[in-house]
């Protein structure tokens, strides 16, 4: 795997939005970018609606780009078009119900400038705060095909575009689009991080990605990579099935408040993977929604406390 170096000076920084009808949250995001104090920045929005629901909000902003697509294609189309009609050394892809704070590309560009090819950052969601952990710099390729990188997610990446576009076409991957990029980001670069939350990620019920998708992505980005898989410790797979099972887990406990099934699953994320985290979770899921409820919360702020 090399590790770039590259001096990026002040180098142009391709925004791109990819929208699904939230202009409300999309104004938002937008707002967001042109606060940056980075100000060499391209904002390029993608209008995922096909019929072009956003564009009479985008118009309203001078030197913002609009790129409305003819029929609904998924985020990571979005983002692919995106990709190809930027003109910008980095990328931040940045997801139309999230925010990013004023000094977020800033404060990446000058770490893309000097080491890694990915720069990401912690992030705030429900008023809670997720910083990156130490083992998430540096070569995490290990890390990342283990589902264990959940501190790293789409909005909170600033990328070297060459690396991005060496990877296109995304494939669509609902729920797990983060996953599968990370892993191909991983395979070519470094990762570096600013320990700081300058992402807010808000939780709407009506995000892309969520529900059966999601578990449909995990599995496929499993298969996607069986052979690289294949290099490493059966433990790091089983981590990663891990995960599926806990996320399965969880989903029906979001559904049912409890049920035996969603015990089942989340005790079968124990056996793949017995850390202390999964002993916990299921403990907690004996109770119930109500019991995992509680149980993130103190694994959050324990969390947060060791990587301060």
């Amino acid at each position: 795997m090399a590790n770039y170096v590259v001096a990026m000076d002040e180098g142009l920084v391709s925004v791109i939005i990819p929208t699904y009808y939230r202009n409300n949250e999309l104004e938002s995001a937008i707002e967001s970018v042109l606060r940056q104090t980075y100000k060499n920045c391209e904002v390029i929005v993608v209008d995922d609606s096909g019929e072009q629901y956003a564009k009479s909000l985008v118009d309203c902003y001078d030197g913002v780009n609009y790129i409305g697509l003819e029929e609904n294609r998924g985020a990571n189309y979005a983002r692919s078009i995106g990709t190809y009609k930027s003109n910008g050394c980095a990328i931040q892809f940045l997801d139309d119900d999230d925010i990013i704070h004023e000094k977020k590309i800033e404060k990446q560009m000058a770490l893309l400038n000097r080491y890694s090819g990915v720069v990401y950052c912690g992030f705030q969601r429900n008023n809670i705060i997720h910083l990156p952990p130490e083992r998430g710099k540096g070569n995490v390729l290990k890390v990342t095909l283990g589902f264990d990188l959940n501190k790293c997610i789409t909005s909170s990446m600033l990328i070297r575009t060459d690396l991005v576009k060496d990877i296109l076409p995304f494939p669509n991957l609902p729920g797990s689009d983060d996953t599968y990029l990370k892993i191909e980001l991983a395979k070519r670069t470094c990762f570096d991080f600013v320990s700081e939350p300058l992402v807010e990620k808000r939780s709407l019920n009506d995000s892309r990605g969520s529900g059966e998708g999601a578990l449909y992505g995990m599995k496929e980005v499993i298969e996607l990579f069986d052979g690289l898989y294949n290099e490493y410790d059966p433990e790091v797979k089983k981590s990663a099935i891990s995960s599926f099972y806990l996320r399965k887990g969880s989903l029906e406990l979001e559904k049912s408040g409890w049920s035996h099934r969603a015990t089942i699953d989340i005790f079968k994320s124990l056996v793949y993977s017995p850390n202390i985290f999964n002993i916990g979770y299921f403990l907690c899921a004996i109770f119930g929604r109500p019991g995992v409820k509680v149980g993130k919360f103190i694994f959050n702020k324990a969390s947060n406390n060791r990587s301060m």
